[in-house]
């Protein structure tokens, strides 16, 4: 973990976390999240939509990293003054980058009305996931982003990774 470093690229980096992601590491980093969102005053509603999508890209981990899992990351970077980046990577199988990366473009081309009535029809649907979620967390990471996340599949040597990215404003 670490707070306020610079990096080389003119970030700072708030905090990184590697390896496995447990319930008790997600409460562990929610904490510091809610702890650090206060001591920079960020506005009540934007805690919980920073919050909510560090949520959603930490079950992300937890559910989906393939193993193992030790290069698992979740990262929040100031990209710029008041703007937090949030970025998780973790090795994924072929056949799901295959399945992500269509979902992903799907929703990407979605406005947020689309998107709002996709997760009404996910939601709707009594199909469930193998963790017993519906499937909208990617539809809630673009919505709660505003649309401003991105992924990004690349293959390294014979492993499969993906990263997801989200920019956020502290303030608004």
């Amino acid at each position: 973990m670490s707070e306020g470093i610079s990096g080389n690229n003119g970030t700072t980096a708030e905090f990184q976390w590697t390896g496995p992601v447990h319930d008790s590491s997600t409460r562990f980093i929610v904490h510091w999240l809610e702890d650090r969102l206060g001591q920079l005053n960020a506005g009540v509603l934007q805690r919980k939509r920073i919050i909510h999508i560090a949520i959603e890209l930490l079950q992300n981990l937890h559910h989906h990293a393939a193993e193992p899992v030790d290069g698992a990351t979740f990262q929040i970077e100031e990209s710029t003054p008041g703007i937090w980046q949030l970025r998780t990577r973790n090795r994924i199988s072929r056949n799901d980058a295959h399945v992500l990366q269509d979902r992903w473009e799907q929703l990407k081309n979605l406005g947020t009305a689309d998107l709002r009535q996709a997760q009404r029809d996910q939601v709707a649907q009594e199909e469930r996931s193998s963790h017993g979620g519906g499937g909208i967390g990617l539809n809630d990471i673009l919505r709660k982003a505003d649309g401003r996340a991105e992924m990004q599949i690349s293959q390294e040597e014979q492993h499969v990774f993906v990263t997801f990215t989200a920019e956020l404003p502290i303030h608004q």
